[in-house]
């Protein structure tokens, strides 16, 4: 049973109530923050896509107990830890339910045959995915890039341009637009981090993907 934790971490926001991006020299104390807000966004997805009826093959043991531990939170260094593995986990996940709608698609992107399993993972996937942007996941990956080792960063990364790449396969791309229009502020962050020698090829692959969405650019 993956325990409760703390109201979500607010994000900064300026008097007029748009987000503000952090500066990249960000303080000990913001990082923290910054790794705490990621916990439990990442918590709180893989809770809303378990209550939603992900399918076991998708619901793993090892993504429970990824969520344990972003659950956990207790020092800035715990909270690192639980953040490479949610991150991990749930990359995993979103593959496995990715890949296996891509692969039953034809030529013209259409599903070949309505498959249970491939219902199941649509299904399941959409959920992540869902789950994903709603607790506001991709703008917490961004916030603390700068805080995860180098392992940690290409995971990040990774989840970052899967929800983009699988958000059209997976039925939520109108979700996933919609998000990132709200969200002006990762695209500046994004921006801002390629000026930035520790966090350049991340941010550069991350802007590359939102560049293949015309909505977004």
């Amino acid at each position: 049973m993956v325990r409760a934790v703390g109201a979500c971490m607010p994000r900064d926001v300026s008097a007029s109530g748009v987000d503000v991006v952090e500066p990249l020299e960000a303080s000990p104390a913001s990082v923290a923050v910054a790794t705490a807000s990621c916990c439990h966004a990442l918590w709180q997805a893989i809770n809303r896509t378990v209550a939603a009826g992900a399918s076991p093959q998708l619901c793993t043991p090892a993504l429970v107990a990824a969520a344990d531990a972003l659950a956990a939170q207790s020092s800035p260094e715990r909270d690192s830890e639980a953040v490479e593995q949610g991150i991990r986990e749930v990359l995993s996940v979103l593959q496995q339910a990715g890949v296996a709608v891509e692969a039953a698609r034809d030529a013209s992107g259409q599903v070949c045959g309505a498959s249970g399993a491939v219902a199941e993972a649509t299904a399941s996937g959409g959920h992540l995915v869902a789950s994903l942007l709603e607790t506001d996941v991709p703008s917490a990956l961004v916030r603390c890039l700068g805080s995860l080792n180098f392992e940690a960063r290409k995971d990040a990364m990774r989840l970052f341009i899967d929800i983009q790449r699988y958000a059209l396969p997976l039925g939520m791309e109108s979700s996933f637009i919609a998000y990132f229009q709200s969200q002006p502020a990762i695209l500046q962050f994004l921006l801002d981090g390629c000026s930035d020698l520790n966090v350049f090829a991340y941010c550069a692959q991350m802007l590359r993907g939102c560049t293949r969405h015309p909505q977004l650019v």
